[in-house]
């Protein structure tokens, strides 16, 4: 997993020189990138965890 963030945030830099950010990005992690916010995250991981902490991931649970 430590390798991970580091090609994860590469391609998505790669991508976004492309000019294909919006479309290309997709692809990737939805989840993990739409909690990025634009920042380099330390881990997928730590963004995978935030998007199951959802009002839709509690209802699932109960």
């Amino acid at each position: 997993m430590s390798a991970n963030p580091t090609s994860y945030v590469v391609v998505i830099s790669r991508r976004k020189r492309n000019g294909d950010d919006s479309d290309e990005r997709s692809g990737v992690n939805p989840s993990a990138v739409q909690t990025q916010s634009g920042q380099r995250s330390s881990s997928p991981t730590f963004n995978n965890d935030l998007h199951a902490a959802t009002p839709t991931a509690f209802e699932e649970a109960e």
